[in-house]
């Protein structure tokens, strides 16, 4: 589930040290008033939230005062009068505070409404492009007694019990399932299993919207989406917010894994009815794959379901966003003896959770670029520019993130001697890390048997200069979700010479496709492999991690 809408906290009014001098920020406070297109939302229960909407997809929790104030701000009572008029127990400094949250949100003031979503593509810092591509409302208002049949306690008992039976069949054969994740399918069963994780994904993310619907909400965009530089689809539920129980926000944010699960349990059964092995292979696959995906879409360290349910049930809005605050103000605190106002004092395992919210994005990013090179880095320059902007966009944010450290310890009265020599101490610790730090020098290729009958090793550009006679090449029967070593190999003959093989060399597919590889060297088996081409890896010797970057990502360029 992906909710684009902004939600903050409920903004405390009232301070417990008696009154303070406030700055007075923000536009005209003689006129206060809401900006065109801000509405202040009642509740849809007693017990449920006040919001405050601006546009058609930032929603603001506030409290019942906070909305009894915003509700105030028409322009005919200037900020000052505006605590007599409300009556006890307001202050002017408690309405002055609570206008200057307004401010800060631009909130209130003489601009223009937020466009409504007149164009379909949208920006969500800090990596996310979304194509709404309908309203997904439309869809699945007319069925809302069906969904509330389907989503109630019942229904939701019925789906969990038949997706785990569904795993239970698929843990029964692990033989089946280890054949059908090493082998490579035809390009016809790609393309069937690419449709149906299209259909199970657009199904997950309906599950959102259903649920919402079920609860009184109104799901609002449905579409495609580039999620840290990998392809998905989202569903806005942020009005899921002005629901009124913790525990439907919850049922909303993990509708879409259950709806998944339920979906892979159908395909798991399938392959138990007698089919041919590719059709089988196929099921299984998809199956395992609809389960794996729903298994990683409950970490909470990003915005997948699992962290929107974990902050439905602590009901904490933005919760992420809170902790790596509090983790960079430790962070801070540590290195530069910074002060510390963390926003989640009341949860020991913040700082923590901050850290590894602000971590888990690059084990995203640099998973996407690391299986996008294996693709692409046979094609030469294409694959290694795209490697080289992940990294740089990596490196890119860690130096915005040491940066909002180093203002907010300078904020909060750090002394900049320490700040100084702490950065320099840090930069020097990486530079002498890319010098000590050893890593394996490990070249990912491809292997076929040619028409003269040898093996032959497709190198990656570059690589060549690197290998000698004799090293130990290992062969590697490939699939989509993993490989099975088939055979080990030597270098026979270490002379590059360009040589016609099958595309099933580089991709693990079963085609009779060829093309030309410039850069092969001759290997000698003891035995011809068991797959014909397929995967081959190198292990190199240990080089200076500089000298991995330099021979993976520079040399090939030049």
């Amino acid at each position: 589930m992906n909710s684009s809408g902004a939600v903050s906290g409920t903004p405390g009014l009232r301070s417990a040290g008696g009154p303070q001098v406030l700055e007075r920020v923000g536009p005209d406070p003689q006129r206060p008033r809401l900006a065109a297109g801000v509405t202040v939302v009642e509740p849809l229960a007693p017990e449920a939230p006040w919001i405050i909407q601006d546009g058609p997809d930032r929603y603001f929790r506030v409290s019942p005062d906070f909305a009894s104030v915003a509700n105030s701000l028409d322009g005919s009572t200037p900020l000052d009068e505006l605590a007599s008029q409300l009556g006890d127990p307001w202050t002017s400094d408690d309405v002055w505070r609570t206008w200057e949250q307004l401010v800060a949100k631009d909130l209130v003031g003489d601009r223009e409404p937020r466009p409504t979503t007149t164009s379909a593509f949208k920006y969500v810092p800090p990596l996310t492009f979304q194509l709404t591509v309908l309203d997904p409302a439309k869809v699945l208002t007319p069925f809302t007694r069906l969904i509330r049949m389907v989503t109630g306690h019942r229904g939701f008992t019925l789906q969990i019990l038949f997706a785990l039976a569904g795993i239970i069949s698929l843990v029964l054969r692990p033989s089946m399932v280890w054949s059908a994740a090493t082998t490579p399918l035809s390009l016809t069963s790609y393309g069937a299993v690419a449709l149906s994780f299209v259909v199970a994904t657009a199904i997950h993310e309906f599950g959102h919207g259903a649920v919402l619907v079920s609860h009184g909400g109104r799901p609002s965009r449905m579409g495609v989406m580039l999620f840290y530089l990998a392809p998905a689809f989202f569903c806005d539920v942020s009005d899921g917010w002005r629901l009124p129980d913790r525990r439907q926000r919850v049922q909303i944010a993990c509708s879409g894994i259950t709806t998944q699960a339920v979906v892979g349990a159908v395909a798991a059964f399938a392959s138990l009815l007698p089919v041919t092995a590719p059709i089988r292979h196929e099921l299984v696959l998809f199956a395992a794959g609809t389960y794996l995906g729903g298994i990683l879409n409950l970490i909470p360290f990003v915005k997948f379901d699992g962290y929107l349910a974990l902050m439905s049930h602590l009901d904490i809005p933005n919760l992420r966003e809170k902790a790596m605050g509090d983790a960079r103000q430790f962070g801070a605190w540590v290195l530069f003896g910074a002060r510390r106002d963390p926003e989640l004092p009341q949860y020991r395992w913040a700082v923590a959770y901050g850290f590894a919210c602000i971590g888990f994005p690059f084990v995203i990013v640099l998973q996407a670029v690391s299986l996008w090179s294996r693709a692409l880095s046979q094609i030469g320059i294409v694959g290694l520019v795209g490697m080289i902007v992940g990294i740089l966009g990596c490196a890119l944010v860690v130096v915005r993130g040491w940066r909002r450290m180093i203002t907010f310890a300078v904020q909060t009265g750090a002394p900049r001697l320490r700040i100084a020599l702490v950065t320099g101490a840090a930069a020097a610790a990486v530079l002498a890390g890319s010098v000590l730090l050893q890593v394996p020098r490990t070249v990912q290729g491809g292997y076929f048997t040619g028409a003269d009958g040898a093996v032959h090793f497709i190198m990656p550009a570059g690589a060549h200069d690197e290998l000698a006679r004799g090293d130990r090449i290992e062969l590697y029967r490939s699939g989509v979700l993993g490989r099975q070593l088939v055979a080990e190999a030597r270098v026979a003959d270490p002379t590059s010479t360009a040589q016609v093989g099958p595309i099933s060399a580089v991709a693990p597919v079963v085609t009779t496709m060829t093309t030309k590889y410039p850069d092969t060297v001759r290997l000698a088996v003891a035995a011809a492999p068991e797959a014909a081409s397929g995967i081959a890896i190198w292990q190199g010797p240990q080089i200076p991690l500089w000298r991995f970057a330099l021979d993976s990502y520079i040399k090939p360029l030049v």
